[in-house]
């Protein structure tokens, strides 16, 4: 019971730091023009965080489209279109034009 009311809690914390308000059923859906961004070139993705220690969790292509969740050093958190998160070298980014 008390594992329930704390999944429960942070969910309803992670709601309001993303701004989301929405039925628990609901699906949040990523609009294209939430993507600002883009990769300039295949990335390395580390999920758990900018950690040079670890190797990467995976690569982005080029041309990929993200949503800037934060910046952190030299690194930056995203989202991409294609659902995969985490931090990726600020140098791969490019600003989409509008």
């Amino acid at each position: 019971m008390t594992v329930l009311l704390a999944i429960l809690a942070l969910t309803a914390c992670l709601k309001e730091v993303r701004g989301v308000s929405r039925t628990e059923n609901e699906i949040p859906v990523v609009t294209k023009s939430e993507f600002t961004h883009q990769i300039k070139l295949p990335t390395e993705l580390y999920k758990g965080g900018p950690q040079q220690a670890t190797p990467p969790d995976g690569t982005i292509p080029a041309g990929t489209k993200v949503k800037i969740v934060q910046e952190a050093g030299s690194y930056t958190q995203i989202e991409a279109e294609s659902g995969d998160a985490g931090y990726v070298s600020s140098g791969a980014l490019e600003k989409i034009a509008e």
